[in-house]
């Protein structure tokens, strides 16, 4: 009888160090935390994004900006910035170079910056903003330039390059 008592409680013993193992296995196991190693991206289908590369605008004419802004946890804020690129030290990377006008000297350009912030828990955003262009500003080559950061900070930028002209005859 005393060797069956033994049994039970050795099992008892048993079964207690199963359950608290499968415990502390659950217990110690690695959170899956949701971390953005990822940065967002600007895109969106070829057939709507706006402005495209070497694309000519004339004085007066409306700027429509129009890309997808995506990322994979949550999107944060935008930046677009115009700036002219009318010397080589301003020429920046954008993905297509195009022909440039030939080296001019600053004297009235188009530039701006517009920031913004996309409301909260998005993952998808439609960046879409027009703008007037000035018709009292250089004629030239311009850079349009679109910032991206998520709320983890990651960040992508795009830069298109333009041209202004007085008239499309030009």
């Amino acid at each position: 009888m005393a060797l069956f008592i033994t049994i039970i409680n050795m099992k008892r013993v048993l079964y207690f160090c199963a359950a608290l193992a499968v415990i502390l296995m659950v217990a110690c196991e690695e959170k899956e935390e949701t971390k953005d190693n990822i940065p967002p991206a600007i895109g969106g289908a070829d057939s709507w994004v706006n402005p495209i590369n070497c694309a000519v605008y004339r004085l007066g004419e409306t700027l429509h900006v129009r890309y997808e802004l995506t990322d994979n946890v949550e999107l944060g804020k935008y930046s677009i910035e115009v700036y002219n690129n009318f010397q080589p030290s301003n020429r920046a990377a954008a993905e297509v170079k195009c022909q440039h006008e030939p080296q001019t000297a600053t004297v009235y350009p188009w530039a701006f910056v517009d920031n913004g912030t996309i409301p909260a828990g998005q993952t998808k955003y439609v960046l879409d903003k027009t703008y007037d262009i000035p018709t009292d500003r250089d004629e030239g080559d311009y850079c349009l330039k679109i910032n991206v950061s998520d709320k983890a900070g990651k960040q992508s930028e795009k830069i298109i390059e333009f041209k202004i002209k007085a008239s499309l005859a030009q």
